[in-house]
């Protein structure tokens, strides 16, 4: 079972969002957040892997998130991950040595993780979008 901690917990409202946009251009992961007052832009410079999956359908990894008392945040990070072993068996040893972060993202209607050596630039501005 994965456990998870929150974390960008200083950097980020404690509030519920949406993702609105998802790019992955020129190897940068970008992610737009919104809801009714924030904006949040989430940016990996770096990333190995990232799934999305309707949260309707992530009711494992939403189980194991309550399992560990952390519900009701945006952003965690994952240890004993599963995502990081499938990731690690891929690469049939040539990944044993990287440094891997589980990050996963908690919005309305969508779970993200991401598999990543660096945590996430954040950049938070007033929403201009009404939900």
């Amino acid at each position: 079972m994965t456990r998870y901690k929150p974390i960008l917990l200083d950097q980020t409202p404690n509030e519920l969002f949406d993702l609105n946009e998802l790019s992955d251009k020129g190897g940068v992961l970008s992610l737009a957040l919104c809801n009714g007052t924030a904006a949040i832009d989430v940016r990996f410079h770096s990333y190995y892997a990232y799934r999305k999956i309707d949260e309707g359908d992530a009711l494992a990894l939403l189980s194991d998130l309550a399992s560990s008392g952390q519900i009701g945040k945006t952003f965690y990070c994952g240890t004993e991950s599963e995502f990081v072993h499938w990731f690690r068996e891929q690469g049939l040893g040539k990944n044993d040595d990287l440094e891997v972060h589980h990050i996963v993202i908690i919005l309305l209607d969508d779970v993200i993780e991401i598999l990543t050596p660096t945590l996430p630039f954040i950049t938070i501005s007033e929403s201009r979008l009404s939900l």
